[in-house]
């Protein structure tokens, strides 16, 4: 009988031990969170998000906003995405709770901006298209893009803006926009960038005499705006984007508050 009890006690703890355990947890990621409203980016910048559940104002429940509503793994998702950036931004959103769909719909207000769902919507694109779920199914990974862009049912693409980031007053630097329909982009002509207008490859030649940093979006009327492009302008000779001039550049755009990453 002793004999009995010794082989069964390892193999008992074992058992223990496993049933024990947590579950296993998924890890956080950092993703690059945008939020547009219909006048002024309300949120641009890279966080750390997890698999958490999450809660409206309207809704006031917390809800399985995990990828776990649609029967997955946990793992940080884009609602995840939206409530961390929310938190650690400043600012609103909300939506209620659809239980058949299992997820946020419709939502009701970004930042400041009530959402009127007869002709606005919270649209939702990751890594620069459509995304395949619902916001709180849509899992996301490390480095993904994820933009929430409140739109009227006449914005059917998305903008996406690349460019320089250093230039000297009096130099003419180019950009180009890209139009996002949402499945592949092509070039975006007719966009708005600081005054000039791109052509029908997409881009746009633009100039600044004052040394400055430049937040330069894309725009047009049928479109979500661009992603910022951060152009620190200096005068000949200073080295670049470090003001050797004597005085810092100022910010010359409306669109954000100066990045705090640069150097002065």
């Amino acid at each position: 009988m002793t004999d009995h009890l010794r082989k069964a006690l390892p193999v008992a703890l074992t058992l223990f031990v496993l049933a024990a355990a947590p579950a296993a947890v998924a890890a956080p990621v950092t993703v690059h969170l945008r939020v547009e409203g219909i006048a002024d980016t309300i949120f641009d910048d890279s966080i750390v998000t997890d698999a958490h559940q999450t809660t409206t104002p309207t809704d006031g429940v917390p809800r399985p906003c995990d990828g776990t509503n649609s029967g997955g793994a946990p793992a940080p998702t884009a609602i995840g995405a939206l409530d961390d950036g929310s938190k650690g931004g400043g600012f609103v959103w909300d939506a209620r709770w659809d239980t058949g769909f299992k997820d946020y719909y419709p939502f009701l207000q970004i930042g400041s901006e009530t959402i009127d769902s007869a002709s606005h919507y919270l649209a939702f694109y990751l890594n620069w298209v459509y995304a395949d779920f619902g916001g709180c199914t849509q899992s996301v990974e490390q480095g993904d893009h994820v933009l929430f862009a409140h739109s009227s049912f006449s914005q059917s693409k998305v903008l996406r803006l690349s460019g320089p980031t250093t230039a000297t007053t009096g130099q003419s630097v180019t950009v180009h926009a890209e139009e996002f329909d949402g499945t592949k982009g092509s070039p975006a002509p007719g966009a708005s960038v600081n005054g000039a207008t791109t052509g029908s490859d997409g881009s746009a030649t633009l100039t600044f005499p004052q040394k400055a940093i430049y937040r330069l979006k894309a725009e047009r009327d049928d479109a979500v705006r661009s992603n910022a492009v951060v152009l620190c302008v200096d005068p000949p000779g200073a080295a670049p984007c470090t003001s050797t001039d004597g005085t810092a550049p100022s910010v010359e755009s409306g669109f954000d508050a100066p990045d705090p990453d640069l150097p002065n």
